[in-house]
């Protein structure tokens, strides 16, 4: 763009705006090109018919100088992406000298030869008939390195690359008939290097024959930076890939085969690469760069000719699979994707495994615009992330469906706070030996005004992917802390555990935003434990260590929740500032009947107890559970044996039983005199 010779404009094809500008442009206009940003169109362009903005083709214009003087422009127009939307690039290149050269010819004769050897266009005339060179100038002869003399020996044939004789057979033809205008040829030099050249002519008299006299503009460079232009306006620029707006192009065609049944059907395979953030928080974004590429490649060696293969940004992929009419078809066509990306990738001298989930639409819906089917496709490969990694899915309208309803739970678990449609319930958590009540869980429960209650379940997942999990948490956490304040007045040393999500974990100013509700509610920073899954460690390892430790600092602990059901490895037990770890349900309600998950909770007391680390039991729903629990040296559980979540009123009226015994002495005794 910047290199380029001519004058290059970006204009907005819908008001005629300047969007953009290279440097040659104020050499041409006189303009600076902060000037022409915003400008409109009219301003260098006069004659301009207001919504008739040329989009492609290449033809001559008047265009107005910032002193007024005119010039005229040879134009080449095309479409192109800018920033997000349509354009059209209009690469104007100042032929006002070559324009006066012309009727200076027509004008006189003898002007006409001091002006056809003096120009430094590369000129020449040639017999019509014998189409032999009748005169060249020095311009042609230094430009193309052959002599005058082997010039005036050759046939303008001669000059071109033998494959564009035929056309140039046509192009004669047309000039007899006068429908012909400025075209671009290759023509050869003396070293038989090529170059594009623009060629404009007109018939004349020479010498009592009929001659046409050509004027030759190399146009190499201009049509190089064109390219370029077009290459990056249409393909991704790391994996050399089409991009998105290709890709569209290239679906709106398929469309229009389908419908005009000149082809046959076709499918749409999104891919999202599963994981792939793993890749770049742990080796780096070059890495993720270097696997981006590599897994392009791959795509591109299984596709089929006629195919297309297309990066649509980040670590998403888009395959348009022509001549597929059936699920069976197009199922094996994302088989095969599967298992080629299923080979290891060398990163960096290391193993590299990836795999990738896969929505398949397929196309000949009559109705369907070309991004509807990406959007389907997008929909399908949501629903094969959920089924776990390395899955496909074909679109149904079901998944519309399911994907319009999601949407608008999105939209109005946004508004949920403000419309105080957000509760907060309390699991009591209790000292096996005891029965006393230490302290609660908080637990958030969501009254839709339509839906009634929504499980966290359903709706913490969709937060965290959306990032409103952000505002949730706070305040779940602002109002956990200050009812549990209240309860502290009664019951003094309560704990209060808060579930933090991994994507809070990776919000920069989480530490600053709890000391602050701490401070805020005056809840004692020494009774608040946060709990989060092991999950966390796996994003981003090093940046959850940094934000563990600040929050260490303010006083809190920090519990590993549902432990042994997430991060294989171990090691991060001494690498991260963890207090408790809270036993995941499944193991303590199957440990009865399930021998392995009886000593998987042996494991992990035992394993509490080495490391000085507390251990609390969730999920406890019978007298045997809590019976077995205390036999291996639990001290500390919950589950709905003791109580179901409560709200505040009801953890309340459960406090104000402790004033005369243990809430749940009975049922603690009942499990040690099982």
């Amino acid at each position: 763009f910047e290199s380029a010779h001519d004058a290059v404009l970006i204009v907005d094809p819908d008001s005629s705006v300047i969007l953009d500008a290279n440097q040659r442009c104020g050499e041409v206009y006189g303009y600076t090109r902060a000037e022409l940003v915003g400008m409109p169109l009219l301003q260098v362009w006069p004659a301009l018919d207001l919504g008739k903005l040329p989009s492609s083709g290449s033809f001559e214009a008047q265009h107005r100088r910032r002193d007024g003087s005119e010039i005229v422009v040879e134009v080449s127009a095309g479409g192109v992406e800018f920033r997000g939307r349509r354009s059209v690039w209009m690469s104007n290149r100042d032929v006002t000298d070559r324009r006066r050269t012309l009727e200076a010819l027509r004008a006189s004769e003898e002007r006409y030869r001091l002006l056809f050897d003096a120009s430094p266009q590369p000129m020449w005339v040639y017999d019509r008939e014998t189409l032999r060179f009748l005169a060249v100038n020095q311009a042609a002869v230094e430009h193309y390195g052959y002599s005058r003399e082997q010039f005036l020996s050759m046939t303008i044939e001669e000059i071109r690359p033998p494959e564009e004789v035929p056309r140039l057979h046509e192009r004669l033809a047309e000039e007899l008939q006068g429908t012909a205008g400025p075209t671009i040829w290759r023509h050869k030099t003396a070293s038989n290097e090529l170059m594009d050249v623009e060629i404009t002519s007109h018939t004349l008299q020479f010498a009592g024959r009929e001659a046409r006299l050509v004027i030759a503009t190399d146009v190499t460079e201009r049509l190089r930076a064109q390219q370029k232009l077009w290459h990056a306006a249409f393909y991704d620029a790391l994996t050399g890939l089409p991009n998105r707006a290709l890709f569209m192009e290239r679906l709106g065609q398929a469309q229009a085969r389908a419908r005009g049944r000149s082809g046959g059907g076709f499918a749409v395979l999104f891919l999202d690469l599963d994981r792939f953030k793993v890749v770049n928080d742990s080796m780096g974004h070059r890495a993720g760069d270097q696997l981006l590429v590599a897994i392009a490649r791959r795509l591109d060696r299984i596709r089929r000719a006629g195919d297309t293969v297309a990066r649509l940004g980040g670590d998403e992929f888009a395959v348009l699979v022509e001549g597929v009419d059936d699920e069976p078809s197009a199922g094996r066509v994302a088989d095969r994707v599967h298992r080629e990306l299923s080979q290891p990738f060398e990163i960096n001298a290391q193993e590299v495994f990836t795999s990738t989930s896969i929505g398949i639409a397929l196309g000949g819906v009559a109705d369907h615009r070309p991004e509807d089917l990406l959007r389907d496709a997008d929909t399908a490969m949501y629903r094969a992330k959920g089924q776990g990694i390395a899955k496909h899915a074909v679109f149904d309208i079901t998944m519309h469906d399911h994907a319009v309803a999601v949407l608008q739970l999105e939209n109005d678990l946004r508004r949920a706070i403000d419309r105080g449609e957000l509760r907060v319930k309390y699991q009591p958590i209790v000292a096996l030996n005891s029965g006393r009540i230490v302290g609660f869980e908080a637990l958030v429960r969501w009254q839709h005004r339509q839906r009634g209650v929504v499980m966290p379940a359903e709706f913490i997942p969709m937060a965290e992917e959306t990032g409103v999990i952000g505002p949730v948490g706070r305040w779940v956490l602002l109002e956990a802390c200050r009812q549990m304040r209240a309860l502290q007045q009664r019951v003094p040393g309560l704990t209060l555990a808060v579930n933090v999500s991994g994507r809070q974990i990776l919000q920069p100013d989480l530490v600053e935003q709890i000391s602050g509700i701490l401070e805020a509610t005056g809840f004692d920073p020494k009774s608040l434990r946060l709990e989060l899954t092991e999950s966390v460690f796996v994003e981003n390892e090093a940046a959850a260590a940094r934000c563990l430790h600040r929050l260490r600092q303010l006083g809190l602990k920090i519990v590993i929740d549902d432990f042994g059901t997430g991060y294989s490895s171990l090691s991060y037990l001494h690498r991260m500032p963890i207090d408790l770890l809270k036993i995941d349900a499944s193991f303590v309600q199957t440990m009865g009947v399930d021998e392995k998950n009886r000593r998987i909770v042996e494991t992990i007391l035992t394993l509490g107890k080495n490391l000085g680390v507390e251990v609390i039991a969730e999920g406890v729903e019978t007298a045997g559970q809590a019976q077995s629990l205390q036999r291996m040296g639990c001290a500390v559980a919950q589950g709905h044996l003791f109580s179901e979540a409560l709200d505040v009123e009801g953890a309340t009226a459960l406090l104000a039983l402790e004033a005369n015994a243990p809430a749940f002495s009975a049922k603690t005794k009942a499990a040690a005199g099982n």
